[in-house]
């Protein structure tokens, strides 16, 4: 697994779950999207609060005479403490020592760091500095409280920051399988990695909604998941068995019968139509990305059942490594390397780039596995080794063309 990245098999099957959730929690109501039913009625009070925070701040008519002042952190404290806002926790279930404002409350009560603590919220709204100098000031200043700075950067722009609730969060990583710690992490580098996750999910359930959905919209899905720990423990009372993904994976030995000489055309076939290449793109990415992982499962398996436990554990992701030519380190039963490129293909062919076609000429130890799944199983064709220019065994064509020029100055 790609650090800080989620599964995809992981995730599928939470939405799958999260699907049978909904209808249950809202009285057997499909689930509609985020824009209405039972996730509109649910999650969009998180919009209304922003609305009227911003309103409260009024940081249009902020100015630099401002600063020190107190009143800039009082108003700051009058959104924390607005009614319904639970973005962040302001009660003082845990004595007022504890509260998540209470700098911001010493502030304006005896003075203390209030010119520091108001010319660094004055920096955020207005100004263009680097969010990780924001963050390592606020941290220094009001303590490395995350749900407060979190909630802050939501109310500067809610298209690139979210808010956070670290333990909630936590457990919705982990039912979409990403290894990501927020708990005592509070930093740029930390808030950064943890807006890039919710990024990727939003990406996947825009894939699942076939319609684009607000950065806001994902924060919900993962909060209804992960508050309290709620699907998980859904999950644990209904008893329901973990989907187990049934192998068929099988060596072949290729065959070109084809009659037809090699094309010469960069494709055949011509696209009519709008098309949009971004979602095309990233759904080509959600597929391999998928395959990817099911190879992972799959070579687990394969090892584990050879009883090889020691090399099971040692597969390694390499599909973001680009300069290696292959998706999937994993290893032969006598402990020598198995390089694995992954193909997502329901017919028995695939694209290859070029500097995967050099690797596999080069490398002894490559193959390809060609997967497809179906709702019953994951059928994979592995080939070892293979000779992809070898035109008794493979028929190779060119697919496109790179086009380049020179400029007379």
């Amino acid at each position: 697994m790609i650090q800080n990245s989620i599964s995809v098999t992981q995730f599928d099957e939470t939405y799958s779950l999260f699907l049978e959730f909904i209808r249950e929690e809202s009285g057997n109501q499909e689930f509609l999207g985020f824009n209405q039913g039972h996730m509109y009625k649910a999650e969009s009070y998180k919009n209304e609060i922003r609305v009227k925070s911003l309103a409260i701040l009024g940081t249009g008519e902020w100015h630099s005479k401002m600063i020190g002042a107190g009143e800039i952190v009082k108003l700051v404290v009058d959104t924390l403490e607005l009614k319904g806002n639970n973005l962040v926790d302001t009660n003082q279930k845990y004595g007022p020592d504890a509260l998540v404002h209470k700098k911001l409350l010493d502030a304006i009560k005896v003075g203390t760091n209030l010119l520091e603590i108001e010319q660094v919220i004055f920096d955020l709204f207005k100004t263009n500095n680097y969010e990780s100098n924001i963050i390592s000031r606020l941290i220094s200043l009001v303590g490395k409280k995350y749900s407060l700075i979190a909630f802050l950067f939501y109310l500067k722009n809610d298209r690139k920051y979210l808010p956070i609730s670290t333990t909630n969060f936590q457990y919705a990583f982990i039912e979409i399988g990403c290894d990501l710690k927020l708990s005592q992490k509070c930093s740029w580098e930390n808030y950064n990695a943890y807006l890039n996750v919710i990024r990727q999910v939003k990406n996947h359930l825009e894939d699942k909604l076939d319609e684009p959905i607000n950065f806001i919209d994902a924060h919900s899905f993962l909060w209804l998941i992960g508050y309290k720990n709620r699907l998980r423990k859904w999950i644990d009372k209904k008893a329901l068995p973990k989907l187990e993904l049934v192998f068929n994976a099988y060596k072949v030995s290729p065959i070109n019968n084809f009659k037809s000489k090699l094309s010469t055309l960069p494709n055949k076939s011509i696209i009519t139509g709008d098309i949009d290449w971004d979602k095309e793109n990233r759904n080509k990415r959600i597929k391999g990305r998928r395959a990817e992982e099911l190879v992972i499962e799959y070579e687990r398996r394969r090892l584990v059942s050879l009883n090889k436990y020691d090399l099971s554990k040692k597969i390694e992701d390499y599909s973001k490594n680009y300069g290696e030519g292959f998706d999937v380190l994993s290893w032969n039963k006598d402990g020598t390397p198995r390089n694995i490129e992954v193909k997502s293909s329901g017919s028995n062919g695939f694209i290859i780039t070029r500097n995967e076609l050099n690797k596999s000429e080069e490398d002894p130890n490559y193959w390809i596995y060609i997967l497809n799944e179906t709702d019953k199983e994951v059928q994979i064709k592995k080939i070892k080794a293979p000779s992809l220019r070898n035109n008794s065994q493979f028929k190779l064509e060119p697919k496109d063309y790179y086009v380049s020029f020179s400029i007379e100055n």
